[in-house]
C-alpha cells in the first residue's frame, strides 16, 4: 500500500486529477537501481528524509487548450498535519475584473485585453500569453481565495488523453447522452457504463450542455476523478511504466514544483489515504450579463468558504 499511496500522492497534489482528473506518476531513482514494486519504497525512504513542512500546501493547477484557454481550474490543497487532500474547483465560467496593472503589463507585452478588465477566469491565460498567464491566473486565484498558492502546474489537454490511456482506460458511468460539435473535437458518447479511452474521457470532462452548465460539468468531473483513483489503486504492474509516462508527461508540462520540492513530501505519504480527499467547487451564481453567461462570486462567500475549508495561516 506504501507504492500505491507514494502513487496516488504524486498524481494528486501535482496534478489533481482533475477535474477533470489530470495525472503525472513520478520516480526519482538513481539509474543504476531498479525500479520494482520490492524495492521502490526502501530507495525512497533512503534517498529523503522529509524536513519539516508547512502544515498546508495549496498548488494551482491549469488545463490550458491549443487556444490558451485555462479551460480547466483547479487548487489542490494538502494538509501535513492530517492528510487531508482538498480538490477546489474553479468555474471557468468566473466572471473576473483584472487590476489596472495587469491591463497595462498585457497591453505592454503587444496583446490585447479588454479596456474594462471584465472577462471570464479561463479566458485570462489567452489574454495574458504563455509567459505572464500562469502567473496573472496564480495571482487572480490568491485573490479570490485570500490565501497563498504555493506552486502551479500547467498542462497541456494532450497530457489528460496520454494518461488515461496509459491506464488502459478508465471504466466510468456516463450520467447522460452527450453530443457536442466543439471547435476542435467531436464529443460523442452515449449514457451508461464503459470504458474511456483518453479522447473519450476528455470529451466526458469538457462537456458542459447541461441544464445547470459549467457547476453540473465540475460534478462530472469529480465523480471521473474518483473513478479514474479508484481504478488506478488497483492496478498490477503499475511501475513497469513509471519512467516512460514521466519523460512523455514532462513534453505537456510546465510547473515550479520541482523535484526538490518532492522530497520535501515524499515522507508523508504514508497519512494519505483515498477517503481523506474531498472535492469541492467555490460558491457562485450563475449570470448572463451583457448576453454573457457568468459564474458571479461574492468575495466574502469565497473567503468565507476559504477559512472553513483551509483554516490556513494567511
Amino acid at each position: 500500500m506504501k507504492i500505491l499511496k507514494f502513487f496516488l500522492f504524486s498524481v494528486l497534489f501535482l496534478f489533481g486529477a482533475i477535474a477533470i482528473a489530470l495525472a503525472v506518476l513520478i520516480v526519482f531513482a538513481p539509474e543504476q537501481v531498479e525500479i520494482t514494486p520490492q524495492n521502490v519504497t526502501n530507495v525512497l525512504s533512503e534517498l529523503f528524509s522529509p524536513p519539516p513542512l508547512r502544515e498546508r500546501t495549496n498548488a494551482l493547477i491549469m488545463g490550458v487548450d491549443e487556444f490558451g484557454l485555462a479551460d480547466v481550474l483547479m487548487i489542490a490543497s494538502f494538509n501535513s498535519t492530517s492528510g487531508r487532500i482538498d480538490m477546489i474547483s474553479i468555474p471557468r465560467d468566473t466572471r473576473i475584473q483584472l487590476s489596472t496593472r495587469k491591463i497595462n503589463e498585457i497591453r505592454s507585452s503587444g496583446r490585447f485585453v479588454p479596456a474594462d478588465g471584465i472577462m471570464k477566469i479561463n479566458e485570462l491565460h489567452s489574454y495574458a500569453g504563455a509567459d505572464l498567464g500562469a502567473l496573472f491566473i496564480k495571482e487572480q486565484v490568491e485573490d479570490i481565495f485570500g490565501t497563498h498558492m504555493h506552486y502551479y502546474v500547467r498542462l497541456d489537454m494532450d497530457a489528460f488523453m496520454f494518461i488515461i490511456d496509459s491506464l488502459g482506460g478508465v471504466e466510468f458511468d456516463v450520467p447522460a447522452r452527450m453530443f457536442y460539435r466543439a471547435y476542435d473535437m467531436l464529443i460523442d458518447l452515449q449514457p451508461g457504463s464503459q470504458l474511456l479511452n483518453g479522447h473519450d474521457a476528455l470529451a466526458l470532462v469538457r462537456f458542459r450542455n447541461y441544464p445547470r452548465g459549467d457547476l453540473q460539468r465540475i460534478e462530472v468531473q469529480h465523480a471521473f476523478m474518483s473513478a479514474m483513483i479508484e481504478q488506478m489503486l488497483s492496478m498490477e504492474n503499475l511501475f513497469g511504466t513509471v519512467r516512460g509516462l514521466w519523460t512523455t508527461a514532462t513534453r505537456y508540462m510546465d510547473t515550479d514544483f520541482s523535484v526538490g520540492n518532492l522530497a520535501q513530501y515524499l515522507g508523508y505519504v504514508g497519512i494519505i489515504e483515498v477517503d481523506n480527499i474531498h472535492a469541492h467547487t467555490i460558491p457562485g451564481v450563475p449570470q448572463t450579463i451583457n448576453n454573457v453567461s457568468f459564474i458571479v462570486i461574492n468575495q466574502g462567500e469565497v473567503r468565507e468558504f476559504t477559512n472553513d475549508l483551509f483554516n490556513v495561516e494567511q
